[in-house]
């Protein structure tokens, strides 16, 4: 029973603060113990990537949820935004950039363009496609969103030195280089 209630605090753990020094050997001896012709090395790097992206996901909604917006639908109007004024994007470059699928896309902006966010309009190079174009509202809305994400987020990484934010980017191009297909 002990070695269950091990696996499930170790496998789960409630993130609140700072994992334990020891939790990348607790990860590697649980795994060794259940699949010990493995080579289970490599469980906390993975195990530690997962746990970061659902700690940002809930950032990142913490941040967006006063607004009504989703991440998804915060990505879109924010590569819309950062383009400027008239600026327009194709679906298929929305997807490109946000790596989110078609479907997902159309769902997305379904939803942004019934909140008024952004409006479709026929592409004159391409009769066959669609160009995706912020409104004022749309523009209105991104602007207060980017600056309270720009806040949140001065505010978390004050507590990181510039050297530690050096070497954490230095790490995630690593990452997105390892993981990239």
């Amino acid at each position: 029973m002990e070695s269950d209630q091990l696996s499930n605090t170790t496998l789960f753990p409630q993130i609140s603060g700072p994992l334990s020094e020891d939790y990348p050997q607790q990860l590697i001896d649980l795994w060794q113990e259940r699949f010990p012709e493995l080579d289970v090395s490599a469980v906390p790097l993975f195990s530690l990537l997962r746990i970061s992206a659902k700690l940002l996901e809930n950032f990142h909604e913490k941040v967006l949820k006063p607004f009504g917006v989703t991440l998804a639908e915060y990505l879109i109007i924010g590569a819309l935004r950062t383009l400027g004024a008239g600026a327009t994007m194709t679906p298929k470059d929305l997807n490109k950039v946000l790596m989110q699928t078609s479907a997902g896309i159309t769902k997305t902006l379904t939803r942004l363009e019934k909140a008024g966010f952004v409006q479709r309009k026929p592409n004159p190079q391409d009769k066959r496609s669609i160009l995706i174009e912020l409104t004022p509202d749309g523009f209105e809305i991104t602007d207060q969103i980017s600056r309270a994400e720009a806040k949140a987020q001065r505010k978390k990484s004050a507590l990181l030195s510039a050297g530690d934010i050096d070497k954490i980017i230095d790490v995630q191009r690593l990452v997105i280089t390892m993981l990239a297909d």
